[in-house]
């Protein structure tokens, strides 16, 4: 259960989110552009990627789980520089942020990725 504070602070911290989702998306090397559109907006398979890439599925997978990371991580810095809050109220904060949004990229489509 999300407390009154911490719902607030979502509301509040929601359009900073989304700007610095978007600036961190914004200077990925197109290699991890390309892979997050191909897999979480054009929907293909790992398989299918694995092919054009001619790699394995296994590896697209590690590709895409390692790009999730830098994005959770510079999100995070992102949220925290903009926000002025600790480093933990920051860490709740995006944790909240992410179950309402899914930054698990199932609602990459809101964002204008380059």
């Amino acid at each position: 259960m999300v407390s009154p504070e911490l719902a607030a602070d979502e509301v509040r911290l929601l359009p900073v989110f989304h700007h610095a989702f978007q600036q961190v998306l914004e200077v990925l090397p197109p290699r991890d552009r390309t892979l997050l559109r191909l897999h979480y907006i054009d929907g293909l398979p790992l398989e299918v990627i694995g092919n054009l890439y001619r790699v394995n599925k296994g590896t697209v997978s590690r590709w895409l789980a390692a790009i999730r990371g830098r994005l959770q991580v510079d999100v995070l810095a992102h949220l925290q520089m903009a926000s002025g809050v600790s480093p933990e109220e920051t860490r709740s904060l995006l944790r909240a942020l992410q179950s309402r949004i899914e930054v698990s990229l199932q609602g990459l489509r809101e964002f204008d990725v380059p």
